[in-house]
């Protein structure tokens, strides 16, 4: 495990592109920049745990989210978007390859993405694009089929950084990626890898900002400044708490909920200070495209626990989404209509030119929303997690939200009109939960029915002990 480099594509990646062939000229004039023949640089900020109703841009009292605030005031936001995975693995797999959790098939690091899937990056660098990926979470590691297509995936530098005295040998206390803070170091490493493209070719740019996941560390200027007066007890060190932790006072969870935004603050700061580096360097302008969304949000007891990879309840799935190109986009425009993760990549396989038709991909353009024009209806958002017991499929519209568990058979359903948060749910025969339940029934057949194989590795894990490590000290892995 390492900087994976791209090799080449794959067969069926190369099928795909013959077939594209006669409307890539289009495609490259919908994507290519003013200057002629000059196609946009593309800049992905994934911002790890970051939920919606926690970024300022989106009303919060705190002022959490001043990099996202300028690119909302100068882009467009999305104020329904969803992540439909529940947690990383599979809602940034769902953001690379346009489908949906159900369809793409991964829920664990048991499975990898097969080999020649299209996705993001292998769809940019067909059309003469630099492919960069930078991350140091675990979760997205290159051999889980997140490197596919990129010229450089760097899912280890980051790691290495940390001494987890996994034998313990080592008389120095464990750093551990979970409560040190990498933003710093990401942006720094992903100007490093960027250095190296030269300024003539268009570059792809992910780069997952790590430090809103637990536990939450903040610069401590940061901390103070959201909660100078708390004097308990409780800090941001939650990983070793049970999911189903209840905090007693709700003061200490007030604390724990300020030390979140705090990490949320540096890690926008960081974003900000790597957006402000590119343009600078003369690798970034009103002409090239930036999105800003996260994988997921966190739960702070709203649903009886902490964290996430729980449920597929809104302070979970709702995150936010900005899309920034001056030069073509609106400005200050928000866009009111439901979109998902799976959007993201099929609006840019419009604007390449890619034959979206050929995987059923989402018929919704983000780019066409922006525009006020037609660009597709989303009725409803397909949901699913699987982890351990928290087996859960559901259905989320702008109006309700309907949840079954697949092993139980129970099933809970809201209307969020009258309770946005969803803690009162509708009684067994209101008249909402057939439409619901048929809806869902329909997502999941359809979606069950064009699912990859995704590759199989035996029941064994494909990380590495250190990444391993890392996952622990997160708290995922017991």
């Amino acid at each position: 495990m390492g900087v994976w480099r791209r090799r080449g594509l794959s067969g069926a990646l190369a099928g795909m592109l013959a077939m594209a062939a006669g409307i890539v000229a289009a495609g490259e004039r919908a994507l290519e920049s003013e200057v002629a023949g000059r196609k946009p640089n593309v800049v992905l900020l994934l911002m790890d745990t970051v939920r919606a109703d926690h970024c300022s841009a989106y009303g919060y009292a705190r002022d959490t989210t001043p990099t996202l605030d300028r690119l909302a005031r100068e882009g467009v936001l999305y104020r329904n978007h969803l992540a439909t995975g529940g947690w990383t693995l599979p809602s940034i797999l769902s953001l690379f390859t346009g489908l949906s959790p159900v369809r793409h098939g991964l829920y664990d690091d048991r499975n990898v993405l097969p080999k020649g899937t299209a996705t993001l990056a292998s769809a940019l660098a067909a059309q003469g694009y630099a492919a960069i990926g930078v991350t140091c979470n675990p979760y997205t590691a290159g051999a889980l089929g997140f490197a596919e297509g990129f010229d450089v995936y760097d899912d280890y530098s980051i790691l290495l950084d940390f001494e987890t005295n996994l034998f313990g040998t080592d008389h120095r206390p464990p750093r551990k990626v979970s409560s040190d803070l990498t933003g710093a170091a990401t942006v720094d490493l992903a100007l490093r890898h960027l250095a190296n493209v030269p300024k003539n070719k268009p570059y792809f740019l992910f780069v997952l900002m790590f430090d809103p996941h637990t536990d939450y560390t903040p610069p401590p200027e940061l901390a103070r400044r959201y909660d100078p007066d708390y004097t308990g007890f409780a800090d941001g060190r939650i990983n070793e708490f049970p999911d189903d932790h209840v905090f007693d006072d709700p003061r200490d969870l007030a604390h724990v909920i300020a030390l979140y935004d705090a990490e949320i603050r540096y890690a926008d700061g960081q974003a900000g200070r790597l957006l402000e580096a590119l343009r600078q360097n003369g690798r970034l302008g009103d002409d090239d495209l930036v999105i800003y969304t996260s994988d997921h949000g966190e739960e702070f007891n709203e649903h009886g626990g902490l964290r996430h990879r729980r449920t597929l309840h809104g302070e979970i799935l709702h995150v936010p989404l900005v899309i920034h190109r001056p030069a073509r986009l609106p400005a200050g425009v928000e866009v009111d209509a439901l979109t998902a993760h799976e959007d993201v990549f099929p609006t840019l396989a419009r604007a390449l030119g890619w034959p979206v038709r050929l995987g059923g991909y989402s018929p919704v353009d983000l780019f066409a929303l922006a525009r006020g024009e037609a660009g597709g209806t989303r009725e409803g958002a397909g949901l699913r997690m699987r982890w351990a017991e928290r087996d859960w499929d559901g259905w989320r519209t702008r109006t309700h939200v309907f949840l079954r568990h697949r092993g139980t058979g129970a099933e809970e359903a809201y209307a969020l009109a009258d309770d946005p948060g969803e803690r009162r749910p509708l009684a067994a025969d209101d008249p909402a939960i057939p439409a619901l339940r048929r809806a869902l029934d329909v997502w999941l057949a359809a979606e069950a029915a064009r699912a990859l194989s995704s590759g199989a590795t035996g029941g064994k894990t494909v990380l590495t002990p250190k990444q391993r490590e890392a996952l622990r000290s997160m708290g995922y892995v017991r």
